[in-house]
């Protein structure tokens, strides 16, 4: 069949551009892997879901100066809080943007909150678990009672009930409080502080009847406090003597913990790098043992893991909701 002098005049440019679409779609996809590969070129930001100093600052912290080393390039931690999580959700995913993430912010809020700005397992990749542990429920030492039925015996002659100090709205010792006031019919104050470290001084000031920290060994060793319960499903070892909340008969196992997610839409091969940069970063010397001494079971591990964690916290942070009738709006 004979060919136009149209078709014929346009074969070749067809052609070239056919052949410059895909040297352009080869060049990107290689600048692409270029750029992942040169990742990071300059400082990262890790925003941490916390006050400065509190339970999730301090690991952070110690975490991204060691992930520094290995990765040659600053991590500047900032403290900003629950929004913080909005702040890592809306940066661009080219892992220059990392959140630091606990249990609050990414277990019990998801669960028992109807209206979240953010979806806490979807919205992000799950980087790395660094530590979970229970929280001390601690006291002032000027305080009468020792166990947790003292002190509802002593909340009981109280007409203005006791204070509990919670590091936010629908964290952990808010949960508590909450339950505890239902389950004996004593009044529960709730006071909001902006880290669990602002409560703890209160309660070593007095001024706060009893507050659950995760960060309490060197206050209750230093005699600054009094821990009378813990949280978790067994004795916690950095409190082996203490008997858990459950032990006394309060229904609850709940514990902390918190770690690196970034934005979904992160290439899978920046994921690595960091997931490996802090588990490097973990095994520096003394990093672990600084952990410990506060009292933390210490983590680390892939992503899928941590991915988990999350998944398996909201699924018991809901069936604790719906045994107590918990919701936060």
């Amino acid at each position: 069949m004979p060919v136009s002098r149209a078709s014929a005049a346009t074969t070749p440019v067809r052609r070239a551009t056919s052949a410059l679409i895909a040297a352009l779609a080869i060049a990107m996809t290689s600048g692409s892997a270029v750029s992942q590969d040169a990742y990071p070129t300059r400082p990262i930001r890790m925003v941490v879901n916390g006050a400065a100093g509190g339970v999730t600052d301090v690991p952070a912290r110690l975490i991204a100066e060691h992930m520094r080393e290995v990765l040659g390039q600053p991590v500047v931690v900032e403290s900003n809080g629950i929004v913080g999580a909005m702040q890592v959700k809306g940066a661009p995913a080219d892992g220059y943007t990392l959140g630091y993430f606990h249990a609050a912010s990414h277990g019990l809020l998801p669960a028992l909150k109807k209206n979240m700005p953010y979806d806490a397992v979807e919205d992000f990749i799950q980087v790395f678990q660094t530590v979970r542990a229970p929280f001390a429920f601690i006291v002032p030492t000027a305080r009468p009672y020792k166990t947790i039925k003292e002190m509802i015996d002593y909340a009981k002659g109280k007409p203005d009930g006791l204070s509990c100090g919670t590091p936010g709205i629908g964290n952990s010792s808010h949960l508590v409080c909450i339950i505890m006031a239902k389950q004996y019919g004593v009044l529960m104050k709730p006071v909001h502080y902006r880290g669990e470290s602002l409560a703890a001084q209160d309660v070593v000031g007095g001024t706060l009847d009893w507050a659950m920290v995760s960060a309490a060994k060197s206050l209750v060793d230093g005699g600054q406090a009094r821990a009378i319960a813990t949280s978790g499903a067994k004795r916690w070892h950095a409190f082996p003597d203490v008997p858990t909340l459950r032990e006394q008969g309060v229904p609850v196992d709940i514990y902390a913990f918190n770690g690196i997610m970034v934005v979904k839409g992160t290439p899978q091969a920046i994921v690595d790098k960091l997931n490996a940069a802090a588990n490097t970063a973990l095994k520096k010397p003394g990093v672990r043992e600084k952990l410990e001494a506060v009292g933390f079971e210490v983590f680390g591990g892939k992503p899928e893991q941590f991915r988990k964690s999350i998944v398996d916290y909201i699924t018991f942070a809901k069936k604790l909701g719906a045994e107590n009738n918990l919701s936060i709006d």
